[in-house]
């Protein structure tokens, strides 16, 4: 039986049959293998394409905005091209087109002076400094005007920053130095803090933050006061003061050093200044690019946020009362609002607007009331 079994199984009819399992087994693994490689280098493939585009994807970020930059820089007048900028090993490229026109302007200062709580009688007129501080019984304000004489009325105001250069130990990191609108005539050989009487409005238009070194231009944005003066607002100047505990801030005045004089620097434009297309072209060192397509179909000039509260220099508020149907209630402390039978109360607000420049769009408006005292306190309260 031995040898007849080793004879059956050796024989070469029954040799090929012996080895399929084996053959077909390894035909399976040679194909999960090859599987398996295949697999692996697609998952390969597919992280490094997928690592690729976000690697693009974030160049091209960069160069978009890059764009944005330059086109809010140049108050989004005229087109522009960025050459092939590096970052890293890749680089991108960045477009502009559809920018309007518009002229520059540089106005020097028509008048600037300080006036001082502690000398109310002082003229400080031919002062080197604009001197801006507060501390107790020693408030210093500072009084700046420019000629806009050369500016066409009611010219489009692209933009306006004021600059500043604010003296070496002269800084004022305690706080901020806010911008306000000056409501009566001064001249600076004259103006003192007794006839000047407080005379500007006490809603800031523009706020120089804290301010913690020295020998430093600072700007701020008074695009929305200059359309405005030149829409026909009289051009009384603007306040510079501060209400930070222990502030003593000085800037360079007209009379000052020779280069650091304050400035505004205004864009008047010619036609709209949108809408822009934006284009960027990211490039990876691998060859690999992407492109972006940005329009900015609206392009306004840098917002400005103006709070008005009623009283008797701007806008008005009062009350009226059914029980009281002839009385006058305009010099309230509080105003009601009241639904009770036979005893309707309403509250009537008005804003004087004269500040928003002509054609200003509004991207935001928000009505604020403090409530006191009152009854139904779930009970919905409707403007009309």
């Amino acid at each position: 039986m031995k040898k007849y079994h080793s004879q059956h199984f050796i024989s070469k009819p029954q040799f090929g049959f012996a080895l399929l399992p084996v053959a077909i087994a390894l035909i399976v693994v040679a194909a999960v293998v090859l599987l398996i490689s295949y697999q692996g280098s697609t998952s390969v493939n597919r992280v490094s394409s997928e690592f690729e585009a976000s690697q693009a994807h974030y160049v091209t970020e960069a160069g978009m905005h890059h764009a944005l930059w330059q086109a809010s820089n140049s108050n989004c007048m005229g087109d522009f091209t960025i050459p092939s900028t590096t970052v890293g090993s890749h680089s991108y490229t960045a477009s502009s087109t559809g920018g309007g026109t518009g002229t520059a302007y540089t106005l020097s200062v028509d008048q600037d002076t300080w006036i001082n709580e502690n000398n109310p009688g002082q003229n400080n007129g031919n002062n080197s400094d604009l001197h801006i501080r507060f501390e107790s019984g020693k408030i210093e304000q500072s009084l700046v005007r420019f000629d806009l004489s050369s500016l066409p009325a009611n010219a489009q105001i692209n933009s306006a920053s004021i600059w500043f250069y604010i003296e070496n130990n002269k800084q004022h990191p305690e706080g901020s130095i806010t911008l306000h609108s000056i409501t009566s005539d001064w001249v600076e050989g004259d103006v003192t803090w007794d006839t000047f009487n407080g005379n500007f409005d006490s809603t800031p238009i523009a706020t120089i933050s804290a301010q913690d070194t020295g020998d430093v231009w600072v700007s701020v944005n008074l695009a929305a006061q200059v359309q405005a003066w030149v829409n026909g607002q009289p051009n009384y100047g603007i306040l510079l003061n501060s209400i930070a505990g222990d502030i003593h801030a000085e800037y360079i005045s007209s009379e000052g050093s020779a280069g650091l004089h304050p400035r505004l620097e205004v864009v008047v434009g010619n036609g709209a200044a949108s809408p822009l297309n934006i284009q960027a072209i990211g490039t990876l060192d691998t060859g690999v690019t992407r492109t972006l397509n940005r329009p900015v179909t609206v392009a306004y000039q840098t917002p400005t946020t103006l709070t008005y509260r009623p009283d008797a220099a701007e806008s008005e508020d009062a009350e009226i009362w059914e029980q009281s149907p002839t009385n006058n209630y305009g010099d309230e402390a509080v105003t009601w609002v009241s639904s009770d039978s036979n005893d309707t109360t309403r509250t009537l607000l008005r804003f004087d607007l004269d500040k928003l420049p002509a054609g200003a769009k509004i991207l935001d408006a928000t009505l604020s009331l403090y409530r006191k005292s009152g009854s139904g306190s779930n009970q919905p309260i409707a403007a009309h």
